[in-house]
């Protein structure tokens, strides 16, 4: 039986392409296939693996139209006929022994199903970059190297530094389910990993990641990109039960990602791009209100990102709505304060600072239990000169609802400010 089958899609990587080819060809391990699925590209990428397929009889050539890496990687393991996989970009390229190595530690012990070699990056200035952590041989379950790999310390979920057991892959089925054009390999990763029974990571670091003009869009914000929410969700779902370190490990992936996101997002949209900055500080207080034992927050946090403009917008009128109720009020003289001292008004004195929206202190209807807030002095409501004063509710409904005919009794002018926090 072939050994090991080498997936390569193509597309558009004339200028690498040799070199990757190449590589392989130079490999001390010789029993391989490898299957070059061009997916439509419109330079020469696809001539250049018409070449190769006509000098050695181990390579293969599928042209399909462009239908994206992750449909050009289910092509070539569909076609693939080795006992194990392995996965290359087309514009990288491998050592000699990489695969030697990796097979042999496959060889030797039957219960391994993947093995990790590692991988380097080569930058732009020529210089090789280790990304993570240098590490040595280990051997781990499968949940364990799925621990490990959202630590993304010793190695990370990219499907290129990595040979597998052909049968893991299709028993799976994991690549048919996965639409999107991104995030395959931390999705097909997050599935097969806890299947396997051992996976070693065999410190070779072999694997050349190449950096470029072309790859640096691989580093560009793409909206496409937020389906990593659907993918850590799903795997919060389905595995964080299972796991619960694995669970608060991605959780803290998609809270990083998500501000991440918003900020990439909004530097699109000119009515944001003044205010990244603020759009960080406003998003970073809520990870106070995130808790892992909460199953809805991460869901929320998802919808936000995704959101995440509609709701700008509307906070940011929200904010016009409370700073125009504050202006109408000094030009009567009349001094602000919050109405309330509890979370809510907390939340809403930050909610103001965010906006630079000037107020004056807290009240509260009982003695006070504090001397401030946020700086702010706290006082009783009925020490102030009632007819001098505009209130800021900042309490829950109920609350607000025992206040509100006082102040209407006494002609005190008032703004539900507590309905634009969100809680």
């Amino acid at each position: 039986m072939l050994q090991l089958s080498i997936l390569i899609p193509v597309y558009n990587t004339e200028k690498y392409l040799k070199r990757c080819i190449k590589s392989i060809l130079k490999q001390k391990f010789t029993d391989f296939e490898i299957i070059l699925v061009d997916d439509g590209s419109t330079d020469s990428s696809g001539r250049i693996c018409d070449g190769y397929n006509d000098v050695d009889s181990r390579i293969h050539v599928i042209h399909q139209k462009n239908m994206g890496l992750s449909a050009a990687r289910i092509t070539g393991l569909q076609k693939s006929r080795g006992k194990y996989v392995a996965f290359i970009d087309s514009d990288d390229w491998i050592e000699p022994n990489v695969y030697e190595k990796l097979i042999n530690v496959l060889e030797k012990d039957k219960t391994i199903s993947i093995v990790i070699g590692g991988h380097v990056i080569d930058e732009i200035n020529g210089q090789v970059k280790f990304p993570l952590v240098k590490s040595a041989i280990k051997v781990y379950s499968g949940w364990e190297a799925l621990e490990e790999m959202f630590l993304n310390r010793t190695f990370t979920w990219s499907l290129c530094d990595k040979v597998y057991r052909r049968k893991l892959l299709m028993d799976n089925n994991i690549f048919n389910e996965w639409p999107h054009s991104y995030g395959e390999d931390t999705y097909v990763n997050s599935y097969v990993f806890p299947n396997a029974k051992k996976i070693c990571f065999l410190p070779l670091y072999g694997y050349h990641y190449c950096m470029h003009t072309e790859s640096m869009t691989h580093n560009t914000f793409s909206e496409k990109q937020l389906v990593y929410l659907d993918i850590w969700e799903n795997i919060i779902r389905n595995q964080g039960e299972k796991n619960r370190v694995i669970a608060q490990r991605v959780w803290n992936l998609m809270l990083d990602f998500g501000l991440h996101a918003i900020k990439k997002m909004y530097q699109r949209f000119e009515y944001f791009y003044q205010n990244i900055y603020r759009t960080q500080k406003i998003l970073a207080y809520y990870y106070d209100i995130f808790s892992i034992n909460d199953a809805t927050t991460y869901i929320w946090y998802s919808r936000l990102v995704i959101h995440g403009k509609d709701y700008l917008v509307w906070e940011k009128q929200s904010a016009l709505k409370i700073e125009y109720f504050i202006l109408n009020q000094k030009k009567k003289g009349k001094r602000i304060f919050i109405y309330g001292a509890g979370k809510i008004a907390h939340e809403l004195s930050k909610f103001l600072l965010i906006y630079n929206i000037k107020f004056d202190g807290f009240l509260i209807s009982g003695v006070p239990y504090m001397q401030n807030i946020d700086g702010k002095k706290v006082d009783t409501f009925n020490s102030q000169k009632l007819s001098r004063i505009g209130i800021l509710l900042g309490m829950n409904d109920d609350n607000n609802a025992k206040v509100i005919p006082i102040l209407e009794k006494n002609n005190i002018e008032y703004i539900n400010a507590s309905k634009y926090i969100f809680l």
